[in-house]
């Protein structure tokens, strides 16, 4: 029996041990993000947007990156700061064993260029919107995107990251980055899945993207669109429907085909691109 108590009294030890360390912790990290006034942002995920639905005398969109602070609202406009920064994939090789023997980082692509891309973190327009408001604890940062030509043929990534300024020490360091891809063209959608692919639009292509556009009179067909239609299969049905139609009908028109214009492939300059099919 003595055995046995001494042996609780151990656990018991240990247990309270480790929960009045675990409180210290808490309190050390309470405390830490309470020292100063911090930032940080609110984006989870990239924002994509593009001009293709625009006016063609539109030359500019804006985007809001969500910031937020810590600590206690100041009666005073307080400065925050932003910098562009490439991004990374990295691959993982790994033996027939499945153990990691090396990898391969490389930038991603067509980083947005300021100036050209989008206004310039450092530009005299910037600096009033790179601020938060009087009594004010989150602000919704504008980030100006430049419509040039070379949108029509590409996307381009902008990856902002928050930098310390007089008025705000950096917050959580995984929260600091948010990244918007945009483009003057269609692209998939995020919703246009698997389950999309097989059962209702069929493989995604930007001809076929551009064509269900046309044939839908305009819709914005993105990710909220297709959202709202998977809701009802109804719609969905009918939609695919529609457009199979128009395909058919586009497919059969003589000028079309007189022209080279059908039967509509994803790429119409060669020959042996893909037909755009429906299911």
């Amino acid at each position: 029996m003595g055995i046995i108590k001494i042996i609780d009294m151990k656990r018991i030890c240990i247990f309270v041990f480790a929960w009045m360390f675990f409180i210290g912790c808490q309190k050390a990290e309470y405390m830490l993000f309470n020292d100063v006034a911090r930032v940080q942002m609110d984006e989870g995920e990239e924002i994509r947007t593009d001009f293709f639905y625009t006016d063609r005398s539109i030359q500019r969109d804006t985007v809001h990156l969500t910031v937020n602070t810590s600590g206690y609202p100041l009666d005073k406009i307080r400065e925050i700061a932003l910098e562009q920064i490439p991004e990374y994939d990295v691959e993982y090789k790994y033996d027939n064993k499945g153990n990691l023997i090396d990898s391969v980082v490389t930038e991603k692509p067509n980083k947005a260029i300021p100036g050209v891309h989008y206004v310039s973190m450092d530009a005299p327009e910037m600096e009033s919107l790179l601020v938060i408001q009087p009594n004010e604890v989150t602000a919704e940062v504008p980030i100006i995107l430049l419509r040039d030509t070379s949108l029509r043929r590409n996307e381009y990534r902008l990856c902002l990251k928050l930098v310390a300024t007089s008025d705000f020490s950096l917050g959580e360091s995984e929260h600091l980055t948010g990244t918007i891809v945009f483009s003057d063209k269609l692209s998939r959608p995020s919703e246009w899945d698997d389950w999309i692919s097989q059962y209702r639009f069929g493989e995604y292509s930007t001809r076929k993207h551009e064509f269900m556009v046309e044939v839908a009179g305009g819709i914005r067909i993105d990710d909220d669109w297709i959202n709202t239609i998977r809701l009802d299969n109804s719609e969905l049905i009918f939609w695919r429907d529609k457009f199979k139609e128009a395909l058919q009908e586009y497919n059969s028109n003589p000028n079309n085909i007189a022209q080279g214009l059908a039967p509509m492939r994803e790429d119409q300059d060669d020959p042996n691109s893909p037909l755009i099919q429906f299911p």
